[in-house]
């Protein structure tokens, strides 16, 4: 592995890394303090709640996929590309439900972090899945 790769796959590490304890910290936050709340309404928190387990799942795969890479595990493709459809999966829905309920029309604190949240996860996605796929030869020695 070159310089180059090796600065790569350190700053994917570290992105997978900040995504897992970034999910840890938005639901400690959601369950404690709430200041990650975009809105009062009862469908809103109804919305929220199905999401700790898949978003627990993204995490333990980031965190995976991280370790992974750290050892140049094959293995790291396949949960990588798991986290990987879990962020995608996980932006689209949230834009969906902030489409759906006009909740873009009221853009403050908790909504803008949203919107970065979810503009994070997919240009992650993106990066990860390329990364994963022109490095898939390497991780597969």
């Amino acid at each position: 592995m070159n310089q180059s790769d090796f600065k790569a796959s350190k700053a994917i590490q570290v992105t997978l890394w900040v995504t897992a304890v970034g999910i840890v910290a938005y639901w400690i936050s959601y369950f404690t303090d709430g200041t990650v709340h975009s809105t009062a309404d009862s469908c809103y928190h109804i919305f929220q709640r199905n999401f700790p387990a898949p978003d627990g799942m993204i995490a333990i795969c980031a965190i995976a996929t991280a370790v992974g890479l750290g050892k140049a595990r094959e293995w790291s493709i396949y949960t990588g590309m798991t986290a990987v459809g879990g962020l995608l999966f996980l932006a689209l829905i949230d834009i969906s439900y902030n489409v759906w309920n006009d909740m873009y029309n009221g853009m403050h604190g908790p909504m803008v972090m949203e919107t970065v949240i979810n503009i994070f996860c997919l240009s992650v996605s993106a990066i990860i899945t390329r990364y994963l796929w022109v490095n898939r030869e390497h991780l597969r020695s």
